[in-house]
C-alpha cells in the first residue's frame, strides 16, 4: 500500500514538472504594435492662455504663463488685437508686455491659431460688454459699426444683418437713427473678441423686451394657461409676459419626471427652452421648476411633494 501511494505522489509530481516546463517554454507574447502619437492639439478647455508677450511679429506669438510654460501660437488675417480698449495692430504689443490670447480650432493637428489677443484690462473690459446693456448717444453710425458713448465711456459695436433695429416699439432699419439720439443696445460677442450689435433700440424697456422676445430661455410663473389653444402665459421676473406654444413633441418634465399638460397650472414656475428656429414661440422643453428660498449665507431650494 505505501508503494502505491509512492508511486501516486511520484507521478503526480511528475504532472506538476512537466507543466511548469511547457509553460516556461512558451513563446513570449509578440509585443503590442506601438500607437499613434499623441495629438498636440490642445485640449478643448485650453482656448485661452494669459501670460508675458515673448516674441511677436506678423506670423507668430510666443506667450509664457505662470506656470514657464511657453505657447507658440500662429496669426493670420482673421487674428485681432485689442489694446486700451480699442482695435490696434499686433505691433501696439512687445517682448515683456502682459497678455491674453485666446486661440481657435485648426484643422492643423498640434498648430494653434490666435483669435485675438488683448492687454488684462482690455480683456476684463471686453467680457463686461458682453454682458452689458449699454444706453449712450449715438457718436457714430455706418453700415458696419455703431459707436455709442456715455460720458467717458465710449463702446464700438459691429453691425451685420441680423442686428435688429426698434424705435417707438417698431422694428426698422439703421436709418431710424442718428448721430446725437439716444440708443439702448443689447450686444453680443464673436469669436475674434469682437463686440457686435444684437439690438438697437430707442428706449432701455424696447431694448430689454426684444432681448426677452428673442430669448430661447424663459423663466418664470404660469399666469394663464389655454388647453384649446395649447398655450401658456409665462410672467417673467422683470414684469413681461410671453406667450408658449406647447406643440404635440414639446417634452414635459417635473422634477426630471415625465408630465404633461395638464400638469401646466397658473402659478406654477416653469424653465421653457424655446426652438432655434421660427416659430420661435414654440417650446422644446418646460420642466416645472419652483422658486429658491434666500437663507442666510446662501440659498436653498425644497421641491415641492408631488401627488401621484
Amino acid at each position: 500500500m505505501r508503494l502505491v501511494v509512492r508511486i501516486a505522489a511520484a507521478l503526480t509530481l511528475a504532472c506538476v514538472a512537466a507543466r511548469v516546463c511547457a509553460v516556461q517554454a512558451l513563446p513570449a507574447p509578440p509585443a503590442s504594435p506601438p500607437g499613434p502619437a499623441a495629438s498636440l492639439r490642445p485640449a478643448k478647455s485650453a482656448t485661452r492662455f494669459a501670460g508675458v508677450v515673448q516674441e511677436i511679429d506678423a506670423a507668430a506669438l510666443k506667450l509664457t504663463d505662470a506656470s514657464g510654460k511657453t505657447v507658440e501660437i500662429g496669426i493670420d488675417s482673421r487674428s485681432r488685437f485689442y489694446r486700451d480698449r480699442a482695435a490696434a495692430g499686433w505691433s501696439s504689443f512687445k517682448a515683456g508686455d502682459r497678455g491674453v490670447a485666446h486661440v481657435r480650432p485648426s484643422r492643423k493637428a498640434g498648430s494653434l491659431k490666435l483669435a485675438y489677443l488683448a492687454d488684462p484690462g482690455t480683456e476684463e473690459w471686453m467680457r463686461a460688454a458682453r454682458r452689458r446693456i449699454f444706453s449712450g448717444v449715438v457718436k457714430r453710425l455706418d453700415a458696419a459699426s455703431l459707436c455709442v458713448v456715455a460720458g467717458a465711456d465710449q463702446t464700438v459695436y459691429e453691425l451685420d444683418g441680423r442686428t435688429r433695429w426698434l424705435k417707438g416699439g417698431k422694428e426698422g432699419a439703421p436709418g431710424l437713427f442718428k448721430a446725437g439720439e439716444a440708443v439702448t443696445v443689447v450686444p453680443g460677442g464673436r469669436v475674434n473678441g469682437a463686440l457686435f450689435a444684437r439690438i438697437v433700440a430707442d428706449t432701455p424697456a424696447g431694448a430689454r423686451k426684444e432681448k426677452e422676445s428673442i430669448a430661447r430661455t424663459v423663466h418664470g410663473r404660469i399666469s394663464t394657461v389655454d388647453p384649446a389653444a395649447h398655450r401658456i402665459v409665462v410672467a417673467m421676473r422683470d414684469g413681461q409676459t410671453r406667450t408658449v406654444i406647447v406643440a404635440p413633441d414639446t417634452e414635459i418634465l417635473m422634477q426630471a419626471a415625465p408630465a404633461s399638460f395638464s400638469d401646466l397650472k397658473p402659478g406654477e414656475h416653469v424653465d421653457v427652452l424655446l426652438r432655434s428656429g421660427p416659430p420661435n414661440d414654440h417650446a422644446r422643453r418646460i420642466r416645472l421648476s419652483y422658486p429658491r428660498k434666500r437663507v442666510r449665507g446662501g440659498s436653498v431650494t425644497k421641491p415641492p411633494a408631488v401627488a401621484r
